[in-house]
């Protein structure tokens, strides 16, 4: 059911914002190798949050891998009976729901960049890469850079997006606003306790997580812009940020001596999920990226993973329907421990700018 309902929201948005002049929706596989240039959207360090500079705008680059998204290409399809009863527009829809991806690039001094943690559907392919003539191949429908501003601009005012004046009161209270704290950071105090009692040389940090809204991963994402002296305004907001997503970072528990007994208790991220209080439910995210830190003494260095997911707000509020004080669980899924962070009612003004009940 959970599944039917989102698919069923995409399909709104793709309805909305996607119209039959655009031409046939299709696997943008075939792109790979193709040049393009970079548009001002947003690209990340693969797997991450980190956004690269806006200089890397404008840059010719080469598209070097297309990552499917494995939850929508895995969502329930209508038989070709259902779908012939559709108007051609609902039709378009739905595949380009079905094909949406992550689109790797690599950038002429060797940089690689990703689209970010939500996929991109094929229709919106324009905001982020315009295929250099000839590129485009039998296979690819990338939109104009015109075609694509006017549908991600449709797609903004879409229900269940944020729409401009949103977007724009989120960039202005993170940049001009009084100084606020933008979402919630949980840290796992226990872990650090613990190791600490058990063993002077295998203290760990533990694992920390941030949890933002939609409105204040905006802010943010304006706030690091801002400390790496780069513009920010509604035209880097790319439409997926728009949306109602819960976002989750979760940090790894890294140990602060690297030698045999300091490695013990370190423990890499590999994913996040949600579960009601009482611990019967899990919501899986609708995307998982993990990013890599590094730990380095002066004789080794240790790799330990990280983790953002993003997760529908619509999801959140039925896990929280499910406790009588509308607390869940953020979980953290690592390699030797599992930690269960619990969303109390005293962080809800923070996180959701509600009273505590």
């Amino acid at each position: 059911m959970r599944r039917t309902s989102w698919f069923l929201l995409f399909l709104l948005v793709g309805i909305v914002s996607v119209r039959p002049v655009l031409g046939q929706v299709q696997d943008m596989k075939p792109l790979i190798g193709k040049k393009a240039v970079a548009q001002r959207m947003p690209f990340y360090v693969p797997g991450t949050y980190q956004a690269i500079s806006n200089a890397y705008a404008g840059q010719t680059v080469t598209i070097i891998d297309v990552k499917p998204s494995a939850l929508y290409a895995s969502m329930p399809r209508l038989t070709p009976a259902q779908l012939a009863t559709l108007p051609p527009q609902s039709r378009q829809s739905i595949e380009n729901v079905r094909w949406a991806a992550t689109i790797v690039v690599q950038f002429p001094d060797g940089t690689k960049a990703d689209t970010g943690a939500a996929p991109v559907m094929p229709s919106m392919l324009g905001s982020y890469l315009e295929l250099l003539p000839g590129q485009e191949g039998p296979s690819a429908a990338p939109l104009s850079s015109a075609a694509a501003v006017e549908n991600s601009q449709v797609a903004a005012q879409s229900p269940g997006g944020m729409t401009d004046d949103e977007v724009r009161s989120a960039i202005d209270r993170a940049l001009r606003g009084k100084r606020h704290a933008i979402g919630i950071t949980l840290n796992d105090v226990e872990t650090s306790m613990l190791s600490g009692i058990v063993c002077s040389t295998c203290q760990t940090s533990g694992y920390t997580i941030q949890v933002y809204t939609p409105e204040q991963w905006i802010e943010k994402s304006a706030l690091d812009a801002q400390r790496e002296m780069l513009p920010f305004s509604l035209a880097d907001v790319p439409s997926e940020m728009r949306m109602p997503y819960l976002h989750v970072v979760a940090l790894p528990s890294t140990a602060e001596y690297i030698n045999g007994s300091g490695l013990a208790m370190a423990s890499s991220v590999h994913r996040v999920v949600l579960s009601s209080t009482d611990r019967a439910e899990t919501i899986q995210p609708i995307q998982n990226e993990n990013g890599v830190l590094n730990g380095n003494s002066a004789f080794r260095s240790v790799a330990y993973t990280s983790a953002s997911a993003i997760f529908p707000m619509s999801d959140v509020d039925r896990l929280r329907s499910l406790d009588k004080n509308r607390e869940f669980l953020i979980v953290v899924v690592g390699d030797n421990q599992n930690k269960f962070f619990k969303v109390k009612s005293r962080f809800f003004k923070d996180l959701f700018g509600e009273a505590s009940r």
